[in-house]
């Protein structure tokens, strides 16, 4: 277990220790190319070849000492950035974790919703005298259920979608009578479970 802690502190540090050596290599090759330029402009009397070999070495030896003090300080660093990074990836997966939770359980409440309508529509069958309150009472509980339902989703505003569907329904002629109240609630109320069914693939999907 330990073993592969410092495994991945090591791989870790030497990943910076690498990304480091490769933004500094830059300076290096800047400080190369500007001495070969002193020794073009001013000849080797002014910058002999054993000077220049010295200065390359100065160059190379405080390079390789700062890619060593970097390795040591990001090897030291690294448990730390370690554990930020653990900490970032199990925060990630605990989210994505609630989401999927969250989708689930709306689906299942929107299911139960759509399950709610066709009862309403049994209760609407069942109906014998001219008196519709009560399920008018019924009607307007599912449509409330409805839009507590997408405000908990974050969509409050598809409620009034979901209401203006009832202006969709088809215009039903004829006598006014208990059949005819009937069946224009029907139309409404089938209007009203298409649009909730298409908001509910739109938003969960």
């Amino acid at each position: 277990m330990y073993r592969t802690y410092y495994r991945q502190i090591a791989a870790l540090a030497l990943r910076e220790t690498i990304a480091f050596a490769k933004r500094r290599v830059v300076f290096a090759i800047c400080t190369g190319i500007g001495i070969a330029i002193a020794l073009a402009f001013y000849g080797a009397t002014h910058l002999t070849i054993p000077a220049l070999l010295t200065n390359l070495k100065v160059i190379v030896s405080c390079y390789v000492i700062m890619v060593v003090l970097y390795f040591v300080w990001a090897f030291i660093a690294a448990p730390v950035s370690l554990d930020h990074q653990l900490r970032t990836r199990l925060t990630a997966m605990q989210t994505a974790e609630s989401i999927r939770g969250n989708q689930v359980a709306s689906r299942q409440k929107f299911a139960t919703l759509m399950e709610a309508g066709q009862n309403l529509h049994t209760e609407l069958n069942n109906i014998r005298g001219e008196d519709f309150h009560a399920w008018d009472a019924l009607l307007i509980d599912w449509q409330g259920y409805v839009r507590s339902a997408l405000e908990e989703i974050g969509f409050p505003a598809d409620y009034q979608e979901f209401m203006r569907a009832i202006n969709e329904a088809e215009p039903l002629g004829g006598v006014i009578n208990r059949a005819w109240k009937q069946e224009n609630r029907r139309r409404k109320l089938n209007k009203q479970q298409q649009k909730l069914e298409e908001i509910a693939q739109r938003r969960l999907s």
